[in-house]
């Protein structure tokens, strides 16, 4: 065998040897720490300036942890036709408070629907050729229309 051959095999050994307790019964499943928060933003609304992803995650992590408790990571699915953020929170209970204070809540005139993860839907939605076609052609017109306004 070679070193790589070795090293596959000391992990598999390792893998087979490895003792970890098993989950005691009541235990939370992590991904309970994720909120999904939907009806956020129409998807147009980031087409005309971008620059509002980040706004909103700012607003979103300022209000949670200011009223929830310590984010650890903000997402926005800016291609997602239900408009949809994460929040995940270092804590459970944490989470538990932003279901409860997001859920129902108006956020630039739209009711929002906030609730746990359920640990399986994938919420990112990929760009079709012609959608990234389309945007590279908006950059390009953008970055043209700045260089015009440069040498004005």
């Amino acid at each position: 065998m070679n070193k790589k051959d070795r090293e596959k095999q000391r992990k598999r050994m390792e893998k087979l040897f490895d003792w970890r307790p098993d989950k005691l019964p009541g235990e939370r499943p992590k991904f309970e720490k994720t909120i999904i928060i939907k009806n956020m933003f129409d998807v147009k609304t980031f087409e005309n300036d971008p620059r509002l992803i980040l706004e909103y995650k700012s607003d979103i992590r300022d209000e949670c942890e200011e009223k929830c408790g310590q984010v650890r990571k903000v997402d926005i699915y800016d291609h997602n036709p239900e408009g949809v953020a994460t929040v995940t929170f270092n804590e459970f209970e944490s989470a538990d408070k932003c279901v409860e204070l997001m859920n129902g809540r108006f956020f630039a005139g739209r009711k929002l629907d906030a609730k746990h993860w359920d640990g399986k839907t994938r919420y990112k939605i990929d760009e079709t050729d012609e959608e990234i076609q389309k945007r590279i052609r908006q950059w390009d017109e953008f970055l043209e229309h700045d260089e015009q306004a440069e040498k004005s």
